[in-house]
């Protein structure tokens, strides 16, 4: 069955994320997102019915093991961040549930795999993912020869560990980025 809208017109509106909860407050459009980030402001707006649905997005943490040359990824067997233990205990030192439960009040999950739950039979139950574990990350580095010396981590061959973070600014991403990476330097 195929419905007919009868609209004589529909306008959109670009809204700054600063403004749109005070416009969705006030009533100013019919239909309106509502990012995670905004959810206090506007969870008790009167006259309003919330609709949710899990998005099928996700962020995760990327490592440069590598170059791109020739049209090709080139693996770098030296690469700082080559190591598996390494990224292992990056992961393992990130407390995912309770930075998503202060930044997005918990309308974001963690999940385990590149494959969320909403693709049924490809998403496998049995892989936990990394949940936070600091005793287990700083046991991968140990074991890999990540030493402590003095307040901070070096690397097997003795030289300082110094990693560099990119992610993009004013952005829920970067403040949830900027403090887990406050945590590492604790590892």
């Amino acid at each position: 069955m195929q419905l007919k809208l009868k609209l004589s017109k529909i306008v959109a509106q670009v809204v700054s994320t600063n403004s749109a909860s005070q416009a969705i407050k006030s009533h100013k459009f019919d239909i309106a997102d509502v990012v995670n980030s905004q959810w206090q402001a506007v969870k008790d707006a009167k006259d309003t019915k919330f609709v949710a649905k899990i998005p099928l997005a996700y962020s995760y943490l990327g490592f440069k093991v590598g170059k791109w040359q020739h049209g090709k990824n080139v693996m770098n067997s030296k690469a700082k961040m080559n190591n598996k233990a390494l990224r292992q205990a990056i992961a393992y030192a990130m407390n995912i549930n309770q930075v998503e439960k202060r930044y997005t009040q918990g309308l974001t999950s963690r999940i385990p795999t590149l494959t969320p739950e909403q693709f049924g039979a490809y998403f496998d139950k049995k892989v936990k993912g990394f949940p936070y574990n600091l005793k287990k990350a700083n046991q991968l580095l140990d074991q890999a020869g990540y030493k402590k010396k003095g307040k901070w981590r070096v690397q097997p061959n003795g030289k300082p560990l110094s990693i560099h973070l990119a992610a993009m600014t004013k952005s829920q991403l970067f403040r949830i980025t900027f403090n887990n990476g406050k945590r590492w330097v604790y590892m």
